[in-house]
């Protein structure tokens, strides 16, 4: 038993020991948290990468979606997240639902003119469900899984417009938080913006099949020339005209008269485009075609349209012939 004077370094030690296991308690509990933060960081950073990795490698919004879903699905920790996107008049089709912690639910295949989507276009931010059962604003009319108890949907905005919608839901009530929607906040944005451009390069590459195909059919020539007036491109029906391929020949060296191909030009570099230029073309036999031009500048090309009137001219011709004669012999 310790004495009168042992007693008050006893308690001073023991004190001083409590203080010292505080310490250790504050600095473990701060570490651990400093490692939670740090593990969903990196968690963050993952899905950042794997989203701008999927965005680079798919030209299709269905099978980029398929990617984000289980890429969005494991970080988030959630039963399912499920893209429902698309163009023109059916922005809202599913797309993909991921399949990493999924379970037996069915997904409507369109949610297009639905509650949800209504108040996603006339408010362009998340709806977020903690518990549908219990909620009497959204449970009526969900047009989703009532089955599942959290829902967080964050709307795809191509500028001010909702082309989309990004749901994620979970069995447990309460599933989703501030920090959920912050974390999906980081790749919303690219999400978007990479299903605009799909959109937008699937209506250019329709409006260019629609173009090749109408220019391969018409039966006029169409050429593309560069700046030195050199043909880099020309319709199927070049060859049909000249009897041969005119890619790589000069567009001037066509000309009969070398005087009409200074004109031609002189007038295209003064008004920057010309129509139905009168004048004759050699073809591959070195046979005169008697045609119109038609060209306008751009940039530095020039494209036009070449059109053989070789038949309609000779028709004029013996026309005016005929009634030369029939003039005579009256």
């Amino acid at each position: 038993m310790p004495n009168d004077t042992e007693r008050p370094f006893a308690e001073r030690r023991n004190g001083e020991r409590r203080i010292a296991e505080r310490r250790i308690a504050s600095l473990a509990s701060a570490l651990d948290k400093a490692n939670t933060s740090m593990r969903s960081k990196m968690d963050e950073l993952s899905m950042v990468r794997r989203v701008g990795d999927a965005i680079s490698q798919h030209t299709s919004i269905w099978s980029l979606s398929s990617e984000l879903v289980n890429a969005i699905a494991e970080t988030v920790a959630c039963k399912y997240a499920l893209i429902y996107a698309g163009s023109g008049s059916r922005p809202f089709d599913l797309q993909a639902v991921s399949n990493i912690y999924s379970g037996v639910e069915q997904f409507r295949s369109n949610i297009d003119g639905t509650r949800l989507v209504r108040y996603l276009e006339e408010n362009n931010s998340p709806v977020h469900v903690e518990d549908l059962s219990g909620n009497a604003t959204w449970s009526p009319g969900w047009p989703l899984p009532k089955t599942l108890a959290s829902w967080l949907c964050v709307p795809l905005l191509a500028r001010t417009q909702v082309r989309g919608v990004l749901c994620l839901a979970d069995d447990a009530p309460g599933a989703f938080d501030e920090k959920t929607l912050r974390t999906l906040m980081i790749v919303v944005p690219q999400i978007s913006s990479a299903f605009a451009n799909i959109g937008l390069y699937n209506h250019l590459r329709e409006s260019e099949l629609k173009y090749r195909t109408l220019v391969a059919r018409i039966q006029d020539v169409v050429y593309i020339c560069d700046k030195n007036w050199h043909i880099v491109d020309a319709n199927p029906a070049a060859e049909a005209m000249f009897g041969g391929s005119i890619v790589g020949r000069t567009l001037t060296e066509l000309f009969t008269k070398p005087s009409t191909a200074c004109e031609f030009v002189e007038v295209v570099r003064i008004s920057g485009s010309v129509q139905n230029f009168e004048t004759e073309l050699l073809n591959a036999a070195n046979e005169r075609i008697v045609t119109l031009l038609s060209c306008v500048a751009d940039g530095d090309r020039y494209s036009g349209i070449i059109k053989d009137v070789t038949e309609r001219t000779h028709l004029v011709e013996q026309i005016a012939r005929a009634q030369k004669m029939e003039s005579i012999g009256t």
